[in-house]
């Protein structure tokens, strides 16, 4: 290899680790610029009534009804609608947490005996809405990253 050829491949490498050091960061990126949009979509469920998937939660009993509640379920005492949001993870981990409003969500996410499941988080994998936040955001994110390692 001539010296000029030497010289290109060590251009050329520093090009790629340069690009290469700004897309190990997209991935906590997406989680810190998709965490807010995220929790939208899950307070827009207990708004709608529905979950993760669009599938209406089960009407409330008539019983229920009776004792003075209205649609939608889950929103009576706000504590489990107005906790629930997703986090992105301590440190400078990539990836998020769904933070579950109240401790009594896991009955409404498995349902009981006695009470119908009405699933606040994904059960039969990525739901298309959330799929669609994640897959946007880490486009614009890569590409801002390469754009980036240009400069």
């Amino acid at each position: 290899m001539t010296r000029g050829g030497a010289d290109a491949a060590v251009v050329a490498f520093a090009r790629v680790k340069r690009v290469l050091d700004e897309i190990v960061g997209v991935p906590r990126k997406v989680a810190v610029a998709v965490a807010p949009e995220l929790t939208g979509l899950l307070q827009q469920q207990f708004a709608s009534g529905v979950d993760p998937y669009g599938r209406a939660w089960a009407s409330l009993k008539p019983a229920t009804l009776a004792r003075g509640r209205r649609a939608p379920p889950l929103t009576d005492k706000r504590a489990l609608r107005d906790g629930t949001r997703a986090r992105v993870l301590d440190g400078n981990r990539a990836g998020l947490h769904i933070v579950v409003g109240a401790r009594y969500g896991a009955f409404h996410q498995t349902g009981t005996k006695y009470m119908v499941a009405r699933r606040i988080l994904p059960s039969q994998g990525m739901p298309m809405a959330w799929r669609r936040l994640l897959v946007a955001a880490t486009r614009r994110l890569a590409k801002q990253a390469a754009e980036a390692s240009r400069a």
